[in-house]
């Protein structure tokens, strides 16, 4: 029974000293960020990543890594697949197409926000983002607008493993008038 009890004793301790070992944390400290999401298969989501507009997509998951050197050469990986949606699942049917981009990237700034712009050769392809914090980074449009989403899915994408992990939303500062409440806004 001593026996058994000390295994028991031994296992908890190495289970909890491999949880608090922060594995996840080399992730966020490196010079790569790992972007993940899924967004709409709409034709202006289509054209900008050169999906055929006749291919049925329901959604389109991503998985794009940020690279960038000691020497600061920016580049990137975006691996999507996408197509019509298996019912009760959050997979395709046939598992999906897949492609592959590679390429380098700039960051440039607009008035409160880092841009950052995806070019690839091979396919080629322009992909702009904002990045709206640390965390979340949201697809443009060709025009440099924000994209919308739609009932299912958004045009945002958030790091796999987040860089700020104890961050605090933003607080609603502006009391409603008096006469407003009790009113859907």
């Amino acid at each position: 029974m001593k026996r058994y009890l000390l295994h028991i004793i031994l296992l908890a301790c190495v289970l909890f000293t491999t949880s608090c070992s922060g594995a996840n944390t080399a992730s966020v400290l490196s010079p790569k960020t790992v972007l993940v999401g899924s967004t709409p298969g709409d034709a202006v989501m289509k054209s900008m990543l050169t999906i055929n507009p006749e291919t049925k997509v329901d959604f389109i998951r991503w998985d794009l890594t940020l690279n960038e050197t000691e020497k600061g050469v920016r580049t990137f990986a975006l691996n999507i697949v996408f197509g019509e949606g298996q019912p009760n699942t959050n997979g395709f049917k046939g598992g999906g197409e897949k492609l592959s981009f590679e390429g380098v990237y700039t960051i440039s700034k607009s008035q409160k926000n880092d841009i950052y712009e995806l070019k690839s050769e091979t396919p080629p392809m322009t992909i702009s983002l904002v990045k709206l914090n640390e965390d979340l980074f949201h697809v443009l449009a060709p025009d440099k607008k924000l994209l919308v989403g739609n009932g299912g899915w958004s045009c945002t994408l958030s790091r796999k493993y987040p860089a700020n992990r104890s961050a605090v939303l933003p607080a609603w500062t502006t009391a409603l008038p008096d006469d407003a409440a009790g009113q859907t806004i």
